[in-house]
Order: structure tokens, then sequence, then C-alpha cells
């Protein structure tokens, strides 16, 4: 497509003119179509439902109707009152349901039974189509929407029809319509080919006109003087400023040569540039032309040789360089004193266009950043940066620019050509045009990687020290104090106000004697540095341990200018020694109750066992199984206490059961007092009725007794020294919920410690649940007791609360949830009776003898086969001996040569599902170490009362024997 004006004025022209066109060629479309429709109604009237004929008919007439009263309305309107879109699309629609219409013609007309009538209806249809490629013409889609959609259906229905004839006829149908498409859009081509010359003829005809207006407005406005001469030379026409500028009229120009205008001295040069404009049609030098006066002007002279009027000219633009000349030889003299200055400066001057750009470099950046001026012009300060430093600088120069404000000191860091990071101040002032507009920045850069790195060190080694733990003092060389940092004062009390301007004599506490100090001081004056113990004072006279260095500062020529002395408070390291080996002491105790408590555990085993098939003999003596159930009795309470020293080893796991709160507290207090001074007074104070709490024994035990052990504690130097331990109910009211809001219960026990000795200050009692804080002396007490009673009491969904009163005593109150209705505990089940087996096989492995002897005959009593094995490798040969036999396999965990779980991991290999028992005297956690617990398998605590493990054995060989 080739047009003068804009895209969109040109397709709208386009479109106008086609719409002008369709709509001019409607009345024989319309004709054409009444016609054709109403002959094929005629020829069709005898053979086809009158009914469809009819209304096929109706709705070609009615769509005729419909276009031609568009034809009308657009002929009358024009196309300006609605836009020339909307007829163009009307004419589209009105044309498919045209070209549906004579679908339906095809689809509901065709009589397949005469050939006679098929031909007919072709010869109509084909004909009604031929016609409408015509009309259409200017609209390609509809046009091709009136060949397919009658054409492609009649020449489906005819390749339908079985003969000779229907396919000859499909196939000349279908050849048709492809010649159709074809001729269809070579007229379209050509339509819109005509339309579009006669749009550009007449586009151009007034382009013509309006170029020449502008030409000669150009001709005579321009700066710059026009010279239009002949083939000869001579001036045919020139504008003011040429003949104006040279003093001469225009009359005058017009009877002079181009030749009359050149200097002496460029005259030798007039046959070369006559013979460049003959060669290439253009040439462009600069020249003198002579003023009318004499003088000599310097001037631009683009000359071109083009047709003007019919003939070939010479058109020459000539332009004064009489200013720019002398702006360049200024401008010259201005760069050599900056090349001059830049290249005597340590620093690097740039120069950026507005968009960043450099445009100018001094050779300095060879020095500092190893790169040519030439490689970095074309470049922008962000191409030198690293990614993240070019997103933080581009930010800040985009706000600079914006505002064109000045660049003042920004630091920024670029990378040499070899990588490495160097750190620049850039300053730069805005360049700015005539109207204020910005044209770029002019500035330097100074490198300050050096001073930023000696700076980055100060600051660092500064920081360190302000931040240091440690206690660091510099003296002069004399002895006098000139810093103290943050730690110094809180580790002595001294502050700088204080300290500055003494000397450390101010921290002497007297442990040290004379010869100390002599030999200290002679080692640091002699340049070497001092490391050891001592103890100091602080300002409250109190004393602390320390390790103290001091080490000389000399100058350039090894004087000594300075000490630096660290001390490191070692209070707290020996209260973290005395606390390590507490805890391996406490470790130590808790595997050896480990060890103990399953030894304890597998002569339980043993003892319960034999109880329990000395009362199977004993049925018929009542005396003597009432004895054998006493021993039962002391046993299972021993086992019960085995069960608290197997928590205590457990560090740290929580074991809830109903907890009776009395009797409990009872044995605390009876606990605690032999712990306690005999010139302490302990109470007592428990409620009638008992309280029932779900708790850990081992861990309430603990807290309860650091309780009383931290208030024994308090009341040193007391008169009349009381520890007051109690419990009764508590009903939380408002203000303890709003305290407490994690507390949902209704109904809590209230257990209470109350001393009356020294109290604790009220700035301390929000600090008494902190680890590691402690109102003691140093060495009494470890910081860490009333957090974890804190921690204890929260895993028992309780509260804690202190009460005290500087020299009127302390009252610490543990809140616990009361279980049910917490004045009993949950009923127990009666007493189980043993259940007996059926005859099953039964695999039991144990390396205690007497154990793995009772168990048998135990099993063997209650009705089951029992394989016997002392380890897991003498269980394996067994089992593959009665594998078929065994119903059950009851392993003990710890055992030689092979343990349980390794024989268990082996057995499943044989059957996956075999039911295993697993028993341990150790606490769960220890005897699976981390491990999960096999599958079909359960674990059991020794000792187990026989009841217990009869009814476990027939559960788990009931529920294999049920899959």
């Amino acid at each position: 497509m080739k047009l003068d004006r804009s895209t969109a004025d040109s397709q709208e022209m386009l479109l106008s003119e086609r719409v002008r066109i369709a709509y001019g060629s409607m009345a024989s479309s319309l004709a054409g179509n009444i016609i054709n429709s109403s002959i094929l109604v005629a020829l069709l009237w005898s053979v086809a439902d009158q009914a469809i004929l009819v209304g096929w008919w109706l709705y070609i007439f009615t769509i005729s109707v419909w276009r031609g009263f568009d034809g009308w309305r657009f002929k009358k309107r024009g196309d300006g009152s609605r836009g020339v879109s909307y007829w163009a699309r009307r004419f589209s629609i009105a044309a498919y349901l045209g070209a549906m219409g004579w679908s339906a013609a095809v689809l509901l007309l065709f009589q397949s039974d005469s050939v006679t009538y098929q031909a007919l209806l072709a010869f109509v249809v084909a004909g009604m189509t031929a016609g409408a490629t015509v009309v259409l013409s200017t609209f390609w889609l509809p046009g091709l929407a009136y060949l397919l959609l009658p054409l492609v259906p009649l020449a489906v229905q005819f390749f339908r029809l079985d003969g000779e004839i229907a396919l000859g006829m499909g196939v000349m149908i279908s050849l048709y319509l492809v010649v159709m498409v074809s001729v269809a859009r070579k007229i379209h081509d050509n339509t819109i080919q005509n339309i579009r010359l006669r749009i550009e003829s007449g586009l151009h005809e007034e382009e013509l006109s309006k170029s020449e207006e502008k030409f000669r407005l150009l001709f005579e406005s321009v700066d710059d003087a026009i010279f239009i001469s002949n083939a000869k030379g001579q001036f045919i026409d020139v504008n003011p400023v040429a003949h104006q500028r040279l003093g001469y009229t225009k009359d005058e120009m017009l009877n002079m040569y181009a030749s009359d205008l050149n200097s002496p001295k460029h005259e030798a040069t007039v046959p070369v540039r006559m013979e460049k404009l003959k060669k290439y049609g253009r040439a462009r030098f600069e020249v003198g032309h002579l003023h009318k006066d004499g003088t000599t002007m310097p001037v631009e002279v683009n000359c071109r040789i083009v047709d003007f009027q019919g003939e070939r000219v010479q058109f020459s633009v000539v332009r004064d360089l009489t200013e720019r000349i002398q702006a360049e030889q200024e401008l010259k003299q201005s760069e050599e004193r900056f090349r001059d200055i830049s290249m005597s400066m340590a620093d690097w001057i740039w120069e950026v266009n507005s968009d960043g750009v450099y445009t100018f470099v001094s050779g300095k950046v060879k020095e500092l950043l190893g790169y040519e001026p030439d490689e970095v012009l074309g470049k922008t300060p962000l191409d030198l940066m690293s990614k993240d430093e070019a997103s933080r600088v581009g930010r800040i120069f985009q706000d600079v620019a914006a505002n064109k404000q000045a660049i003042v000191d920004l630091e920024n860091w670029l990378l040499t050509k070899d990588g490495q990071s160097v750190c620049m101040l850039t300053s730069g002032v805005p360049i700015l045009g005539g109207q204020g507009e910005l044209l770029g920045y002019r500035g330097v850069d100074q490198d300050i990687t050096e001073r930023r790195r000696v700076e980055d060190e100060l600051r660092k080694l500064s920081r360190a020290v302000e931040y240091a733990g440690e206690s660091i003092v510099i003296t002069a060389a004399d002895g006098v104090i000139e810093y103290i940092n943050p730690a110094f004062t809180r580790l002595t009390g001294f502050s700088a106000e204080d300290a500055v301007g003494k000397t450390p004599a101010i921290l002497k506490s007297g442990e040290q004697d004379d010869a100390f100090y002599r030999a200290f001081w002679s080692t640091i004056s002699s340049g070497k540095v001092w490391q050891g113990p001592l103890v100091d004072r602080r300002k409250d006279g109190s004393v602390y341990s320390a390790m103290m260095t001091v080490a000389p500062i000399t100058d350039d020529h090894g004087e000594i200018t300075h000490y630096v002395a660290m001390q490191m408070d070692m209070s707290e390291y020996e209260e973290l020694e005395a606390r390590f080996q507490q805890a391996q002491k406490m470790e130590a105790i808790g595997t050896l109750v480990g060890g103990i408590a399953h030894d304890f555990n597998n002569m339980l085993a043993a003892l319960l066992g034999n109880v329990y098939l000395a009362k199977s003999s004993a049925k018929d003596n009542p005396a003597m199984v009432e004895r054998l159930d006493r021993i039962e009795t002391v046993s299972q309470r021993a086992a019960d206490m085995i069960g608290q020293l197997l928590t205590f080893a457990r560090k740290g796991t929580v074991a809830m059961r109903p907890l009776s709160l009395a009797p409990f507290l009872k044995e605390i207090f009876k606990l605690a007092r032999p712990s306690i001074p005999e010139s302490i007074e302990m109470k007592l104070q428990i409620s009638d009725k008992d309280l029932i709490s779900t708790g850990d024994v081992t861990q309430l035990q603990q807290v309860l007794l650091n309780l009383i052990t931290n208030a024994s504690h308090a009341l040193e130097g007391v008169n009349d020294p009381e520890i007051v331990v109690g419990l009764k109910r508590f009903e939380p009211d408002s203000r303890f919920y709003q305290i407490h809001e994690e507390i949902k219960a209704d109904q809590m026990a209230l257990l209470y410690v109350r001393d009356n000795g020294c109290g604790i200050e009220d700035n301390d009692l929000d600090k008494v649940f902190e680890p590691f804080f402690t109102t003691k002396e140093a060495g009494k007490g470890s910081g860490l007791g009333l957090s974890m009673v804190h921690g204890a009491i929260k895993t028992h969904h309780g509260a804690v609360e202190i009460f005290s009163e500087p020299d009127a005593g302390t009252s610490v109150h543990l809140y616990l949830p009361l279980e049910g209705d917490g004045e009993s505990l949950p009923e127990k089940a009666g007493k189980l009776e043993a259940e007996k087996g059926g005859g099953e096989g039964i695999l039991l492995i144990d390396d205690e003898v007497l154990v793995r002897e009772v168990n048998a005959e135990v099993l063997e009593n209650l009705g089951y086969r029992v394989f016997v094995a002392e380890n897991g490798v003498h269980a394996q040969a067994v089992y593959l001996r009665h594998a078929a036999e065994i119903g059950l396999a009851l392993v003990d965990m710890v055992m030689p040569k092979m343990g349980g779980l390794e024989f268990v991991s082996w057995l499943r290999d044989k059957s996956a599902t075999l039911p295993v028992i697993m028993m341990t005297g150790y606490d769960r956690d220890h005897a699976l170490a981390a491990q999960e617990m096999p599958e079909h398998s359960v674990l059991l605590n020794k000792p187990i009362e026989v009841p217990e493990l009869s009814s476990m054995v027939r559960v788990m060989i009931e529920r294999e024997r049920d899959k």
C-alpha cells in the first residue's frame, strides 16, 4: 500500500470508496436475488414442499428489501452521519444473511430423486454466485461467503448420491467453486487496486500543490543562503539571505555566475569540486565567497544537481561559517587549557551527557581503572559497577538528575579492568542548556580506596573495643587512664568520668602485694606483654576475679606511648565450671540409676513371677495367699519406686499421671526436713480434703525441694526463722485470669512455700524467673532454680506467682489444675485375672536365667508351649527349628551377643507379621535408643504382672489370627 497521508486517514478513505461502490451496485444485486429466487420457486413448485418454498422466498425477499432500504439510506445520508465503518458492517451482515439464504436453498430444496431438478437448482445457484462475485468485489469475505455457503453444500449433496451423473456434477461444482474463488479474489484485488490508485492520484495532486507552497515558504524564510544556477553556472533564483548577506540586490545576483563569488584563494579547487559534483550529483565543501565590498566570507556549500521546472540545475545551500570558525578557535584554546589542567590533577575528570554516557574522560582513568580513555567513552558509570552497586547508585543518580542538583561527595565503588573494586568520591555539577534543560554532568572522581580501608579498619576496631565483652583500658605511658570501654563500667562500676585521668590503682583490692606490681610494671615497661590472674575491687567495694592481659603500644621509633589492658571477669566462668561439674555428676548419677533400675526390675520380674506361681499352688491355703499378696504389693511398690528413679534418669522426660497432692506434699516435707538447719522451724499446712491433680512426680518433687532450699538460704541471719509449706483449693478470679491468660481451669490446687527471710527488692521481682539471674552472693546460686520452677509448672499447665517485700519474707505460689472433681482419684478396674492360652507356641528370649525360667513356667502354667533361648543368636536357631509352631515371640531388649531389636529385625525378614512383645528393665526411650518401634510389636516395662502379660499375649495372638 502506498498512500501519502497517515495510514489511518488513507484506510478510512479506502473503506469509504469501497462502501460507495458496494451500495452503488445494490440495485442490480437486489434484482438478481429476487428474480433468481422467483425463477427457482417457479421451477420447483410442483416437486418441492410449497410451504418451504414460500418461506424460503420470503426470507430472500426480506433480506433483499433490507439491503435495498440500506442502499437508499446510504445514498440519501452519505457516510458522515454514522461513519463509514457502520455502513460497511451493515453491508457485510446483509451479504452474509443472503449467502445463508442460498445455502438454505441447497439444503432444503435439493431433489435427490430428480436429475433434471438437480441440474436446474445447480444452474440457478451457480448463476447467482457468479453475479455475487462481481457485486461483492469490494468486500472479499462476504463475496467468499456467497461462494462457499451455497456451493459447498451443493457439491456435498451430489457426492452423497449414487451414480456417475451425480459424481460428475459434484466434481463440476467443486471445480466451479475453485475457479470462482480464484476469479473472485482477482476481481477483488483489481477493484481495491483501482480504488487505491484513484485515491493516490487525488492525494498526489493535493500534496504537490502544498509542497510547492512549502518550498517557497522555506526558500524565502530559511537562515541559510540558497542559490539555484543553470548548467552554465548562472543564477536563476536566489533567496533573500543569499543576496543580502553578500551586499547585492536580487536582480544583480540573477545577472551573476557562481564563479563570480569564488575568492582567489579557493579558485584552484573549482575544477575538483565541479568534477565531484558531476560524478556524484552532490558535493559539500568549504570556500570563501566574495562580498560586494571585497571582503571574503567563509562558507560551507552543500550542492546537489536536481530537476527544477523541467531542467537540470545546481541547488546550493550556503551557510556562513564566520561564527562557527571563531567558536571553534575559542573552543580549541579552552580544550587545550582544560587538558593541561586535567592531566596535572591527581583526580579523574569526566563529563557525561543527559543519558549518563561518558563524552569525555581524562587520561587519569588509565591509572585509576586500567582503561584507556577511548574504552570508557560511550559507557555509563553504571557499566563500570557491580550489579548491586549500579542499582544503588542508579537510584541516586536518577533522583539527582530529576532535580538538576549537584553531586556532592558521593561514595561509590567502581570495578577496574581486571575486576578489582576501587572506592571513588564523586562530585559533579549539572550542565544546563539555554532553556534550562539538563544536557549532562561534569565532575571529578577521587580515589579514596585506601582512605576508606583505613577508616573501615579504624571503625571496626573502635566498634570491636566498644562492643567487646571484656573490659578494655588504654593508659598513657605514665599509667594515667585515657579511655575505658563500656564493659569496664559494667565490670567495675566506674564510669568514664570516674576513671579517666586517674590510674588503675583505683582497682587495687589488696589481694596482690607490692612485689606483684613491681614485677608487673617491670614486664610491660620493657616492651613485653603481661598476662595473668588477679583480684580487683569494684567501685562498690566488692572484689572479683579476673584474667588480665596488658600490652605496650609503641610509635614508629619503638618508644612506648600507651598501654592497653584487657580484663576478663572469671566469676561467671567459675560458676559455669561448677555447674558443668554438677551436671556431669548428675548425668553419672542418672546413668547409675538407670543401670541399677534395670537389674532391680529383672529381680522384681522374677520375684513377681514366683509369687504368681506360689499363689497358683496355694489356692487352698488362704493364709499363704494373703502373705503372698503382701509380697506382691510390696514388690509392686518397689517397682513404682524404680519407675520414679527411671523418670529421674530420663533427663527431662515428663511422665504425667493422676497425683494425690496431700500425701505427696507430706512425703516431700519429710524428705526436705533433714537438709534444713534445725534452727529453722518448718510447718506443714494442708486442707482437710485431699486434692487430685495430674503431674510428673519427679518434676514436682524437684520444684518443691528447690523452693524449700531457696527459702532456707533467705533465712540466714534472721531471728526466729520459719518455713511454711502448704496446700489448699484455689478458685481463680478475674485478676488471676487477666494475668495468666493461658489458664483455662476453673478449679486449681495452690501449693505454697513461705519464709520470713530477707525478701526481694521490687526492681528484682520481674527478673527472678530469668535464667542465670540471682540475688544470692557469688557461688551460692546458679540463677537457674526459679527459671526451672517456672518451666516445670508451665509444663503442668499451671502458673507461678511470687510475693515478696524486703525484710518481710517471700511466698511462692504454685497453681496446678485439679483432675476431675479434684478430690478423688480415677477408679481403677478390679484386679485382673490371668488369661489362659490355647496351646500356642511362644518363643521366650531372656539372658537372665531366673527371669527366663520363671516366665517359662508361668506361660506353661497358662497353657502355652514355650521355646526358650538365652540370647538373640540362640533364638535364631530355635526359631528356624520351630518356626511353624511359634505364634508369638517374647523378647528381652538387652542381651549379650544379639539384643532384642537386632533379633526382631532379623525375625522380620523371616516373618513380617509374627507378633512380638519386647520387655525391658530400662525406660522406653533408653530401650529404643531413638529407633522406631518395629511393626506388629509392643514394648512392656519390667516387672510385668502376670495378668497384664497374659492379657497382652492373648491380644497379640488373637489380632494376628483375625487377620
